[in-house]
């Protein structure tokens, strides 16, 4: 350690060059252990914030039925391996949260569209913040899993944000994957359509 200051002082030198690595690569032998857990730490939490996947089954874009209730169909895919048990649907006005106003845009129920993976009888209630709870039969998600889902919302004004998916990791960490999405005044024929605005 000594050489790397002395260096900086006195200038460059060849020498001073190869004190300079031979300093270094005592320092990198000192700490690789502390370095190693360190990069294993945070590559797995990288790994784990990507847990699950959703995607909208149309576009983002929809009109407003009439009816002022619809349903929304999703997927979720499981990325890395967890337990699977409660979950969360709920839409959200930013990609890093804050809920959306439950009397302009609700989820009133979660629809499983693969069966017999919900908890008998189905845990399925709304949540009191716009957004709506669902449970599985607790089990192993594997990697590359899919589940279909069919969201029965409420919706009274033209609005956009985010549909958020919540449920947790490996390691019982929450996680969360957002979607945009986007409610438009057209007519409702096009609701679960793509839409051209």
């Amino acid at each position: 350690m000594f050489h790397m200051i002395k260096m900086w002082f006195n200038g460059w030198t060849i020498e001073g060059i190869w004190l300079f690595i031979a300093d270094f690569l005592i320092v990198l032998l000192i700490l690789r252990e502390d370095a190693w857990k360190l990069w294993n730490w945070w590559s797995k939490r990288r790994r784990l914030a990507r847990t699950f996947g959703l995607a909208l089954d149309s576009d983002n874009y929809f009109g407003i039925p009439a009816e002022a209730t619809t349903l929304l169909k999703v997927t979720v895919t499981i990325n890395e391996p967890t337990e699977l048990g409660r979950f969360t649907f709920r839409f959200v006005t930013t990609p890093k949260g804050g809920n959306a106003p439950a009397n302009m845009i609700s989820i009133e129920r979660i629809i499983e569209q693969d069966g017999g993976r919900f908890s008998s009888p189905p845990m399925n209630w709304p949540d009191k913040e716009g957004g709506c709870d669902g449970g599985w039969v607790p089990h192993l998600g594997y990697k590359g899993e899919s589940f279909h889902f069919s969201l029965l919302m409420k919706i009274t004004a033209p609005w956009s944000g985010y549909l958020s998916f919540q449920a947790y990791d490996m390691e019982r960490n929450i996680r969360f994957v957002r979607v945009p999405v986007e409610f438009t005044k057209q007519p409702s024929a096009l609701i679960g359509e793509a839409s051209l605005g």
